[in-house]
């Protein structure tokens, strides 16, 4: 891309940042980190969003090496 088509909203919650961005492999999925220690995983083709884990302990970016596994299957 870039950069000159207008951006497209992925979520409606605009209040909220995501830091990390993690596109899948097959590219359906975008999993992403928020503030309070949360990672979530949105359905591009849907726009559905939600929350996979809250971390116990609210570090500043408790997911900062989430890797894909080749297939899209699973987040580590």
């Amino acid at each position: 891309a870039d950069g000159s088509s207008p951006g497209q909203r992925l979520v409606a919650d605009s209040g909220e940042h995501r830091w990390r961005l993690y596109l899948s492999p097959d590219g359906r999925w975008l999993a992403h980190t928020a503030k309070g220690g949360r990672l979530g995983l949105l359905e591009l083709a849907s726009g559905k969003n939600r929350l996979l884990e809250r971390a116990e302990h609210d570090r500043d970016d408790p997911y900062s090496a989430v890797v894909w596994s080749s297939d899209s299957r699973y987040l580590a």
